[in-house]
């Protein structure tokens, strides 16, 4: 209630301001709308932490002479990052109806004509248009939505006020509307359709609503950024991801998110150190462009492994392939290509019924991993090869009155290529299949 009386007195103060001619040859109040100041017009304070943002790194300069010269947003950016937080679809961002206008046309005519009460009463016609029953209604929303009526009864306050009324029957009506709109619309928005639901709040004084509306931008910006960290890999990263990242810090910073205001804050020292990474393996690769080995930045976090998961064929069981093991492998040095290494060994134990027999399964066997790794701009590729050791018990088949049968495998080399994507799979002779899990 108190914000919507501060509303409402903000209003008085506007259009109290408004110019009046007390010459009675002259019109006394303005002739249209467009003479009177327009509260929309005024922006709206949403309490950003514009000075913290400011302080975050925008930008990185690389070069070898100066190394690593960091931007930052300044005031001038952090506003920037915050006029983008609308999709300027808030009430204010319509201009009044033709039908409004139509309205205070008339009642400004009226009023001129000496009779304000009369000017008044003709304005009460726009709180029509939000009965479902009144066929100013189905008027009115031939060419309208709610977020129209709202702008219109905002502008007819101003109106009412200039006339003498205190305009709140009309910021009640818009009131209304908004809570009922806002609670329906709010669960599903994103954020800069919260963020333009939450300046209808604050403009209509509608504490309950602006509170929902920063409990969930406050809950997309944090999501957002963890996203973004998480999709965020530093040992590929070019300028602009190092940007966009900055960017949703700067964002987490003008929200006030606790976990990304400063060093010690979990987000904030996360994304500190995922960019260091990126910008000291940006200024590695100039280094190696001006044969400047000497100034190379050791950056453990980029030797990129993982492991192969092997699975292998068994149709004599319920599944068919099975997991064996997991051989690790390593990229060597980040110059590409680069040699891949690894080895492990593959391991397996058990016996499936079969009729009256039983089929007895044993893989004890070695993996060797060579090949390379090369990167294109932001996608690698792994050309491997992979030697498998015999298994000369792969399979033995033993029945009641037979002698055992036992199928065996030889070893086996053979090649395969994963793209740089967690989990690609790879057949190797209907045999093997294969699993590519990366560690970073």
């Amino acid at each position: 209630m108190k914000r919507r009386i501060l509303a409402l007195f903000v209003l008085f103060l506007m259009v109290g301001c408004q110019s009046t001619n007390t010459d009675p040859s002259t019109n006394i109040f303005p002739q249209t709308a467009a003479e009177i100041e327009d509260g929309c017009n005024q922006p709206v304070d949403f309490g950003f932490n514009i000075e913290n943002a400011a302080q975050t790194p925008a930008d990185a300069t690389i070069s070898i002479e100066e190394g690593i010269t960091l931007t930052k947003f300044g005031i001038t950016g952090a506003e920037e990052i915050a006029g983008q937080l609308t999709a300027g679809t808030s009430c204010c961002d319509l201009p009044i109806s033709a039908f409004a206008e139509e309205l205070i046309s008339q009642a400004l005519k009226t009023a001129n004509d000496g009779d304000k009460q009369a000017a008044r009463e003709i304005l009460l016609n726009i709180l029509s248009t939000a009965q479902d029953t009144s066929i100013h209604f189905i008027k009115y929303s031939q060419d309208s939505n709610r977020r129209q009526i709202i702008r219109d009864c905002l502008r007819v306050a101003e109106m009412d006020i200039l006339l003498g009324g205190d305009g709140q029957t009309y910021m009640d009506k818009a009131g209304q509307i908004f809570n009922d709109m806002a609670n329906s619309e709010l669960s599903t928005a994103d954020l800069n359709e919260t963020m333009d639901i939450l300046e209808d709040a604050i403009r209509l004084g509608d504490l309950e609503i602006e509170e929902k509306c920063r409990e969930r931008a406050e809950k997309i910006v944090k999501e957002g950024l963890e996203a973004a960290l998480e999709d965020f890999d530093p040992c590929i990263a070019e300028k602009e991801d190092i940007r966009d990242l900055l960017n949703k810090l700067a964002t987490a910073q003008l929200f006030a998110i606790p976990e990304a205001q400063e060093e010690g804050d979990a987000l904030y020292d996360q994304v500190n150190a995922e960019i260091r990474t990126a910008l000291d393996r940006l200024f590695n690769e100039a280094a190696k462009q001006a044969n400047r080995a000497d100034l190379l930045i050791p950056i453990p976090d980029c030797e990129l492994s993982g492991e192969i998961e092997v699975m292998i064929y068994k149709p004599w069981s319920e599944e068919i392939y099975i997991s064996v093991g997991r051989i690790p492998f390593q990229v060597i040095g980040n110059e590409y290509p680069a040699e891949v290494q690894g080895t492990g060994k593959i391991f397996f134990q058990g016996t499936d019924p079969l009729n009256e027999c039983s089929i007895i399964t044993n893989i004890d066997a070695q993996v060797d991993i060579s090949g390379t790794f090369d990167m294109t701009g932001k996608a690698g590729q792994f050309d491997l090869e992979l030697s498998f050791g015999p298994l000369p018990n792969y399979g033995t088949l033993e029945c009641p009155e037979s002698a055992p049968v036992t199928l065996t495998l030889p070893s086996l080399t053979h090649p395969a290529q994963f793209p740089m994507v967690d989990n690609t799979t790879q057949e190797v002779s209907g045999i093997y299949h294969l699993i590519l899990h990366l560690s970073h």
